[in-house]
């Protein structure tokens, strides 16, 4: 498997408007973003250009969250952040 890039970006008018992270996956496609600021983001695979995810996540305080990239939830199914 490909290691993917990811970002996970505050949103606008929130607490985590400054937030920014960014990681690439290990070779299983596996990823985690530690030490988050709580609050809402979109993890992609893209800041420019096509994404493959564009993901709408909520982070509560000490909260660990799993989620699985797939095509199930791909932008092709799901889009959280429509242009």
């Amino acid at each position: 498997m490909t290691r993917l890039q990811l970002f996970l970006v505050g949103q606008p008018n929130s607490p985590t408007q400054h937030e920014r992270y960014n990681l690439r996956t290990d070779e299983q496609g596996n990823f985690r973003f530690p030490d988050v600021v709580p609050g809402p983001y979109k993890l992609t695979n893209r800041v420019a250009g096509q994404p493959i995810w564009r993901l709408r996540v909520e982070l509560e305080p000490r909260e660990t969250k799993g989620l699985e990239l797939s095509p199930a939830n791909s932008v092709a199914a799901r889009d959280d952040f429509p242009e």
